[in-house]
């Protein structure tokens, strides 16, 4: 297990990486197999390098709140070992969803990875790129 003042030397300015760090120390403090951020509509935010089909699992989290949603047939909702964490940040819906680990520890480790989170993108600008527009020489 990584030493707790190991993690700070994992900084980054962009947003989805920094993320990525967040989620990386969560999954690995508390022995998850993996950790995804994904937004209200399922689509992956950031997860944890660890994850295996991240944008499944992402499609997963909104689902989960919703039985009736799932398909009979689906994988992640017939594990035990998954936890789905809901959560606002600055008027959106956000979920993490947690895989693997002791139950007990997958449900701190949501909760500390939520804080994490909304720690980060508070701290951090989404600058969308600057649009390219074609010269008329060009075209």
């Amino acid at each position: 297990m990584p030493r707790r003042n190991e993690r700070r030397c994992l900084r980054s300015d962009d947003t989805r990486t920094a993320l990525s760090y967040q989620l990386a120390f969560s999954a690995v403090e508390s022995g998850m197999d993996g950790l995804v951020l994904a937004d209200d509509h399922g689509l992956l935010v950031a997860s944890s390098p660890s994850t295996r089909r991240p944008e499944e699992v992402a499609a997963y989290g909104p689902l989960a709140l919703d039985p009736d949603l799932l398909h009979p047939d689906c994988e992640l909702a017939q594990r035990e070992d998954v936890s789905v964490q809901c959560f606002e940040h600055d008027g959106a819906r956000l979920f993490l969803v947690g895989m693997g680990g002791l139950a007990s520890h997958r449900a701190l480790a949501l909760v500390r990875a939520m804080r994490g989170v909304c720690r980060i993108l508070r701290r951090t600008t989404c600058v969308p790129p600057e649009p390219s527009v074609a010269s008329p020489a060009s075209a």
